[in-house]
């Protein structure tokens, strides 16, 4: 075991960084290994269970984790699992990396983070860790880093639908800056979190429904009342 551990802490000494740069690595500790053996300078998984935990240098709330694990099985998935002292990993308190590229992630924590356990999932083969970067960020980094890939994903946005900014345009002129404003970011920000567009889904009315509908003691009324402005008659059809 210690020699598997002498092993793994050789791959995970990163290359020298070049012209002097200064970079908030973390040194990491390798504190335990399961289920894995070395083979042919590759890390070998074994009983589809593989795990290495991981002790941080400098315990922190937020991180910033550069890795690139390479797999002879393209199914392959990198989990990598957190926690702070005296608790135990859970699913919740993990992120995912995909295998064989150059991957980044960002881990953000109520309390600053001591350990991290590197998972192969779905693997009974070889894996090698050709990078793996453990970074201590700063609160406001990771706010800008989350603003910068938010402009970003915009412009690809923008890129795919140029018709957004006509469209912004114009409800400036009928709506107003605010209204304006509010509508096209709307619009964008469901197009980056869902990666789907709106579609209309006619309604079903089901026999069972219909049938408790004709049982009804009470048939209410019922009055649908929408503030619109400006709005093709079709849309409102269809809301109804």
């Amino acid at each position: 075991m210690d020699k598997l551990k002498e092993l793994v802490q050789l791959k995970l000494i990163l290359p020298k960084i070049k012209n002097g740069m200064t970079r908030k690595t973390q040194k990491l500790e390798v504190v335990d290994i399961q289920n894995t053996t070395f083979k042919n300078d590759s890390l070998v998984s074994q009983h589809n269970d593989t795990n290495i935990t991981l002790k941080l240098s400098n315990p922190t709330k937020y991180l910033k984790v550069v890795a690139h694990i390479s797999s002879e099985d393209k199914k392959v998935q990198t989990q990598v699992f957190y926690k702070v002292d005296n608790e135990n990993f859970t699913k919740k308190n993990s992120i995912r990396f995909g295998t064989n590229d150059t991957m980044v992630q960002y881990i953000v924590s109520a309390n600053p983070i001591t350990y991290i356990r590197l998972d192969a999932v779905n693997t009974n083969g070889s894996f090698d860790i050709n990078y793996f970067e453990v970074l201590k960020i700063s609160k406001s980094e990771y706010k800008l880093t989350q603003k910068l890939d938010a402009i970003k994903k915009i412009r690809t946005k923008i890129k795919q639908d140029p018709n957004l900014i006509k469209k912004f345009i114009k409800s400036v002129k009928q709506d107003g800056l605010n209204t304006a404003i509010t509508t096209v970011k709307g619009s964008l920000q469901n197009g980056i979190e869902h990666g789907s567009t709106y579609q209309y889904e006619e309604p079903k009315l089901t026999d069972a429904i219909m049938e408790e509908i004709k049982n009804f003691s009470h048939k209410p009324l019922i009055s649908i009342i929408m503030p619109v402005y400006n709005v093709d008659p079709k849309w409102l059809d269809l809301a109804i």
